[in-house]
């Protein structure tokens, strides 16, 4: 039988936003919506979703 690697995994380290979110009476109503109906089973990014074509998503301020 072959030995056991003894190397660690590698850390996938969490990559921070490089850019500021933009806020928008939209996206603010979209959020508290999600409050209210989504259950709080881990913590949600303050990023809105609004459509999506092919492999790309858009926020609320149209940004892909």
């Amino acid at each position: 039988m072959g030995a056991l690697s003894t190397k660690k995994p590698r850390s996938r380290a969490m990559r921070k936003p490089q850019h500021g979110l933009a806020k928008t009476a939209q996206s603010d109503t979209r959020l508290v919506d999600a409050e209210k109906f989504l259950l709080p089973t881990y913590k949600r990014q303050p990023v809105v979703m609004t459509h999506g074509r092919g492999a790309y998503v858009f926020d609320s301020t149209g940004k892909k």
